[in-house]
């Protein structure tokens, strides 16, 4: 084994030391005969060395054991010995959404069966993220860490949002925590601003600035700083890059959208002399969810290959989309056959362990195949189809074309800025069928309509619309699930209730309850008015009713 000298928290070291020995001792039933003092001593020694540095062990052979402390020197990430190092791996998903994932059985798992060298741990920091659950996420940030400096791995904490500079604070406290627990452990690389979007270079490079010295105050390891329009803008970041040490870039690509025109710019940044780290990447398009394409990944591995540019995929995952690795049910602690990996989870782990012989996507139909039309949300400017029936092949300009429910002509606010021109809007193909409304509990986000009268789709965020009756209080909901209370911003898509505590949903018929309400009991005053002047007209003026004398 390797030992090397770093000042990791000491706990890191007792549960090394707690697994080496705790496991056999408890097998053999010696476990009260002397074994815990022994604990107990060794954990003390390792918080009485913390202050001054402890020792952690590296298994022998691992990729950490062989390269050592990454560094960038001439525009590539070199190892210990100055090698140009290419790290090879797998991101877990969100944190909120796919934490069953995020154990120490699966990153052993995939380090024996995948043969990784690197595990991405993608910290999500809104929709229930470390915003709302610091020390829930922060846990299972720490748990992946650990597991992968047991490995011998390298592990990359990723502040996952696409608008960090709003949270600038939340940033620094999070990096200064993992940075102070983990100085000097080479396994530990820093991934500060996963996918910029909707802001330029300059108020992204201040971003870095601002972060940079908060871990650089505890660790010397390599940085990684996000880049324009979902890091891809890298050759913009050539040209007036962050000053400092041991810094790459981060380079995204998804390789059914991304072909030769980002590798273009991907090559530029590298002739300017930046390292480049793609800290993710898919083998289908850049929905997430649409067809794989094996012929480019391969070609974007053959770049990476030759530029020796570090990897990991996206993503480590059972969801029921093209971008995920496993199939739906699979299995939280590793152990998965052939069997339960997707297709792009059977390409990724065939290409790690050098055994891609160029097979194809054979299913016949979705993620492989499709039938020559483009799928939702994806680029459609070569097929002029697409696939779902509630969507049309739209035209911006003569360089591109998207499938979407539908387009209003000139420039459209969910653009990046930076590709914020007018849209024509002329159809190719077929004219989309009207979405039809969603029910109860289901997503309304693209038909922005609900069937069930007495309904309204109501917005929690970004990701998320769901038709129900009303009223939705803005905040938490304590009826949704554990791992999807993120606070609902209560907007409305369709006509009903406003935000917040109300009188109800709108009743059948269109008119809201409480306006019929206020109309009934307005309608009450008028008559009851009405009743009262008209009995006061019948008793006459005052003095007019005196009792009338008798004759006799």
């Amino acid at each position: 084994r390797s030992i090397s000298c770093s000042s990791a928290r000491s706990g890191l070291i007792a549960r090394v030391v707690w697994g080496m020995i705790s496991s056999p001792a408890r097998a053999h039933g010696r476990w009260n005969h002397g074994l815990l003092p022994w604990f107990v001593f060794v954990n003390a020694v390792l918080v009485a060395l913390h202050p001054i540095g402890v020792l952690a062990v590296t298994p022998a052979g691992s990729p950490v054991e062989k390269h050592g402390q990454l560094k960038v020197v001439d525009g590539k990430v070199v190892d210990k010995n100055g090698n140009p190092t290419q790290l090879k791996g797998m991101s877990l998903f969100w944190s909120m959404w796919g934490s069953k994932y995020w154990t120490a059985d699966v990153v052993a798992w995939l380090v024996s069966d995948w043969k990784i060298s690197l595990i991405r741990a993608p910290m999500g920091v809104a929709h229930g993220g470390y915003k709302d659950k610091p020390d829930h996420n922060k846990a299972l940030v720490k748990t992946v860490v650990d597991a992968a400096v047991a490995a011998g791995i390298y592990v990359l904490v990723d502040w996952h949002c696409e608008r960090a500079d709003k949270v600038l604070d939340e940033a620094k406290e999070f990096f200064k925590d993992i940075a102070s627990s983990y100085a000097d452990v080479d396994n530990v690389l820093f991934e500060v601003f996963n996918e910029p979007v909707g802001i330029e270079w300059p108020k992204i490079k201040a971003y870095h600035e601002e972060i940079v010295p908060w871990i650089r105050g505890y660790s010397s390891n390599l940085i990684i700083l996000g880049t324009p329009t979902y890091s891809q803008r890298v050759d913009e970041a050539s040209k007036d890059p962050v000053t400092g040490e041991n810094l790459a870039y981060t380079l995204h690509f998804y390789a059914a959208t991304h072909k030769e025109d980002l590798r273009n710019k991907a090559q530029k940044a590298l002739d300017a002399g930046i390292a480049l780290f793609v800290t993710e990447f898919g083998s289908c398009d850049a929905s997430g969810n649409g067809t794989l394409d094996f012929d480019s990944t391969r070609t974007w591995m053959n770049f990476l290959e030759t530029n020796s540019i570090s990897y990991a995929n996206w993503a480590v995952n059972d969801k029921l989309e093209a971008a995920s690795a496993l199939k739906p049910g699979s299995s939280g602690k590793g152990g998965w056959p052939v069997g339960n990996l997707s297709y792009s989870g059977n390409l990724i782990r065939n290409i790690l362990l050098g055994q891609d012989t160029g097979e194809k996507c054979d299913s016949p139909g979705w993620p492989c195949k499709t039938e020559g039309c483009a799928s939702s949300d994806a680029p459609c400017k070569e097929q002029k189809c697409c696939l779902s029936e509630f969507e049309g092949c739209f035209q911006k300009s003569a360089g591109w074309a998207q499938c979407m429910p539908s387009c209003e002509p000139g420039p459209h606010d969910s653009d990046p800025k930076e590709y914020r021109t007018p849209w024509s809007c002329e159809l190719f193909g077929k004219k989309p069928k009207a979405q039809p409304c969603a029910g109860t509990g289901k997503s309304c986000q693209k038909p922005k309509c609900c069937a069930v009268p007495g309904d309204s789709c109501f917005v929690k965020d970004d990701t998320w619309a769901q038709c129900m009756p009303g009223p939705c209080k803005p905040g938490i909901h304590q009826e949704d699930p554990p791992e999807y209370q993120s606070p609902w911003s209560c907007e409305v898509l369709t006509p009903g209730p406003a935000p917040g505590p109300g009188p109800g949903p709108a009743a059948p018929g269109g008119l809201p309850t409480y306006v019929i309400i206020l109309g009934c009991l307005l309608l009450a005053v008028v008559i009851a008015v009405f009743i009262v002047v008209a009995w006061n007209k019948s008793k006459g003026p005052p003095g007019s009713s005196a009792v009338p004398t008798s004759d006799a």
